[in-house]
């Protein structure tokens, strides 16, 4: 079990461009806003939404977070393939939630695009790759099948499947163009700095 948990240890080359603490410091803002939708939606304002599923969730990403925070210091710097498997993960936890909360249909789909932009402006070209991969089939699946999206008449908000198939497309297509514009960027910017440094 513990080999399968990314050691965020220092790698040459791609590797070592983020801090542990950033991307944890991400995450947690990320539970926070999560966490207070579904109370928000589920409890405030009274929605059909499976709470304790979606807070069971959210709670993976939590102590993902603790796990890391307690094993290593905050100044570590991710391996690209940590790195890689860390926003791996919250691309994962976000679909799984996204899945339990109205698949496609829920406006706040267009969040799987923030892994893939982090990614993008630290990973290698491989693993921003392999990143983008996991989010399109990730969204390829919350277009075919996910809960009803929460709502106080049910069925009210369903889409027609041609509308969640163009949603989906869109996102897909903005999610590579936005990697693909991200990395190019970056990596701009890594060849100016290492010729400044050279």
């Amino acid at each position: 079990m513990s080999a399968a948990v990314p050691r965020p240890t220092p790698a040459a080359g791609a590797g070592g461009r983020v801090r542990l603490t950033t991307i944890i410091l991400v995450r947690w803002i990320a539970v926070a806003g999560q966490a207070s939708a579904i109370v928000l939606v589920g409890f405030a304002l009274g929605y059909d939404l499976p709470v304790v599923a979606c807070l069971a969730t959210v709670a993976a990403l939590a102590v993902s977070n603790l796990y890391f925070a307690a094993q290593y210091r905050s100044a570590t710097r991710l391996s690209d393939r940590a790195a890689a498997m860390m926003l791996g993960f919250d691309i994962l936890q976000l679909a799984a939630l996204l899945y339990l909360t109205g698949g496609s249909d829920n406006p706040f789909l267009v969040l799987m695009l923030a892994p893939v932009a982090i990614g993008a402006s630290v990973l290698s070209l491989r693993s921003t790759a392999a990143l983008t991969a996991i989010a399109l089939l990730c969204v390829a699946a919350l277009a075919i099948d996910h809960f009803p999206l929460p709502w106080a008449t049910p069925g009210a908000m369903a889409q027609p499947p041609l509308y969640t198939f163009a949603v989906s497309l869109a996102l897909a297509v903005g999610m590579v163009f936005v990697a693909i514009y991200a990395w190019r960027v970056a990596e701009e910017g890594r060849r100016m700095s290492d010729a400044l440094a050279a």
